[in-house]
């Protein structure tokens, strides 16, 4: 009887124990590191960039995102989170289109300072060339093809063997491949040529550089 009834608890035992067992706790995840809050300091496309792959790395989901941000946005990125509407501001690519909006921030700007890039002889040469490698990187991170980096390219290197003056010229207007540097090249010959006193019936310095 006393065996019996041993047996018995111990059944009930067992069966508690499998029971607690089902619903122990899995380990809790270690938490992740704190977001610094945007400083005066900071590069906007540095931060939102670390931001991005915190947030990836924590597996956040992107509908949390401008949430989690949020809190940790100040000066002109807060005031273009506060200028957007509730449902505008709960889309991420909607919040980061508005901040590049405020911070002056175009599709182009990775071209352009690409292409304003000097190198200065006062700094460190080695600090110089990360600098550009780094420019280099965030022009080739645009959506496009390997045809249009390398037609790009070739433009920039077209403009950049101009003679200053007509270069400077030629910057200041939009073009988006080869066809179009050529069309307003010529504009600016003809141009060129019209403002020519008609005594003088020498080519330009440009012009004669073109026509070879």
């Amino acid at each position: 009887m006393h065996l019996e009834e041993t047996r018995t608890q111990l059944a009930k035992m067992e069966a508690r124990l499998a029971v607690a067992e089902v619903g122990k706790p899995e380990a809790a995840l270690p938490l992740p590191a704190p977001l610094l809050t945007l400083s005066e300091e900071d590069d906007i496309e540095s931060y939102m960039l670390i931001f991005e792959r915190t947030t990836t790395h924590n597996l956040w989901p992107k509908t949390e995102w401008t949430y989690i941000l949020a809190p940790y946005l100040k000066g002109d990125a807060q005031r273009a989170y506060c200028n957007l509407s509730e449902e505008e501001a709960a889309d991420y690519d909607t919040l980061k289109g508005e901040i590049s909006k405020y911070y002056g921030i175009t599709v182009d700007q990775p071209t352009r300072e690409w292409r304003q890039w000097k190198f200065d002889p006062d700094k460190p040469i080695k600090t110089q060339a990360f600098e550009f490698w780094r420019k280099t990187r965030c022009w080739l991170r645009l959506d496009v093809n390997a045809r249009q980096v390398v037609e790009q390219f070739a433009c920039e290197t077209l403009v950049n063997s101009l003679p200053d003056h007509f270069a400077q010229q030629v910057r200041r207007q939009s073009y988006r491949n080869m066809d179009a540097l050529i069309e307003v090249i010529e504009r600016h010959l003809v141009i060129s040529k019209t403002e020519r006193s008609d005594t003088d019936c020498s080519p330009s310095p440009t012009e004669a550089y073109c026509s070879t």
